[in-house]
């Protein structure tokens, strides 16, 4: 029996926490800020059962164009990792009954394009053979810039929140990544400023011992969050598996606390080895910095107040480039944006424009730098974040989970295609 649909967004509202003892006054004030917005988030882009519907209809019925046809593959790739889970869970008489049953195994096996004898091996060396995500999906660390031609319009404690809205953004998709490496982007620097993973956070406080070989996260995908995608995508699963997505938090740090000191004694990573402690020693304790630059992910936001360069801004609210570059137009614009310091949206812009959703473009070209593409694919009816146009009721729907389950380092290369830009709604569309 299928179960109630689970939102990742449910889980995604959890991922930003205070700081709980890292960060000083100020810093802890900005990190509940945070906290409270992300939640209105889970409401603002869950999309309704109407929408879930036309995904799986789609999927079912192989309805989709060639660029979204990767989420097929990624469809079955998730129902196996969650029978191999399943069957890890299951009594070893209950292993032996299972296997022991060819029909039953077949049938399962047919769910995923392959054979029986191939599923059987699955679950027996409790290995699901995920096939090998893009080089991007275990970058260790980001390093974000921003720059503003907006002036007056957006003072610092604008661009403050903005970068706060670029880790919500970066927050979605991580929580969203089933094949993102468990230590991907532990640690994010905006323009200075240091981001956590609230789990590297929490070791840096309380572990007796700090060193590379005790490092809490490893490299691989995270098996725990593939199950319950298995759970949202209609395959019930037993009462031990049925448990929330586990969020990615991120927690903003103040380097000037001093109980982070202890950061700048802890022994040095091997010869030719780099690890997340040794990016932290470098942002806190004044050290070499290169370990973080030499690998980390690069962006740079630009908000611009005349047309980006896939077009007239009469045209285009946002474009992105091959060298990571994500430009935003602020043209006759304006844009609600998470605020940290006060209890209503931060609105940027020029004028007594309409107000558009500022947190739907970062997350839409976020996602491009995940690798997501635009869908191009039903508009009317899915009003996915990641469809070309700019849409007010703009949803995260399940066909960007299964893609980027399925990203390969080809499909990355794609993410951004120059002159395809975020297209701004026509008038009269009642889109906007």
């Amino acid at each position: 029996m299928t179960k109630p649909r689970t939102s990742i967004w449910r889980y995604v509202c959890l991922a930003l926490l205070p700081a709980s003892g890292l960060a000083l006054a100020d810093v802890a004030a900005e990190n509940r800020g945070a906290q409270r917005y992300m939640a209105q988030l889970e409401q603002r882009f869950k999309c309704p059962e109407a929408v879930f519907r036309k995904v799986q209809q789609a999927l079912d019925a192989k309805d989709l164009p060639v660029h979204l046809q990767a989420s097929q593959a990624a469809r079955r790739q998730t129902k196996l990792v969650f029978y191999v889970e399943y069957f890890k869970q299951m009594p070893k008489m209950n292993q032996q009954m299972l296997l022991a049953q060819p029909e039953a195994l077949q049938q399962m096996a047919a769910e995923m394009g392959m054979s029986a004898a191939q599923l059987k091996a699955a679950l027996t060396s409790g290995v699901a053979a995920v096939a090998k995500p893009a080089q991007f999906m275990s970058r260790r660390s980001a390093e974000i810039s921003l720059k503003s031609d907006l002036g007056p319009l957006c003072d610092a404690q604008c661009l403050d929140n903005l970068r706060w809205s670029l880790i919500m953004a970066l927050t979605g998709w991580k929580t969203a990544c089933l094949s993102c490496s468990d230590d991907f982007l532990s640690l994010v620097v905006i323009d200075g400023r240091l981001w956590l993973d609230q789990r590297v956070g929490k070791w840096l406080r309380q572990a007796p011992v700090l060193s590379p070989e005790l490092f809490p996260l490893k490299g691989e995908a995270n098996a725990t969050r593939a199950r319950v995608s298995a759970q949202a995508h209609g395959m019930a699963a037993p009462e031990p598996l049925s448990k929330p997505m586990e969020a990615v938090p991120f927690e903003l740090v103040d380097m000037g606390d001093p109980t982070l000191r202890r950061v700048c004694t802890a022994p040095k990573p091997a010869a030719g080895q780099t690890d997340v402690l040794q990016r932290v020693q470098g942002m806190v304790c004044g050290t070499d910095r290169s370990a973080h630059l030499a690998t980390a992910a690069r962006m740079q936001l630009q908000l611009k107040n005349g047309p980006t360069s896939c077009g007239a801004s009469e045209a285009f609210l946002g474009c992105g480039q091959p060298d990571n570059t994500i430009e935003i137009t602020f043209d006759k614009t304006r844009y609600s944006f998470a605020n940290v310091f006060g209890t209503k949206d931060m609105v940027v812009g020029p004028g007594d424009s309409p107000v558009l959703s500022g947190m739907a473009v970062l997350f839409h070209e976020v996602g491009h730098w995940f690798g997501l593409p635009h869908l191009g694919y039903k508009l009317d009816e899915i009003p996915d974040m990641m469809q070309d146009t700019y849409l007010d009721n703009a949803c995260a729907s399940e066909l960007n989970l299964l893609l980027m389950s399925n990203m390969s380092d080809e499909a990355h290369a794609q993410r951004f295609r120059t002159g395809g830009g975020y297209k701004r709604a026509k008038q009269g569309t009642g889109r906007q």
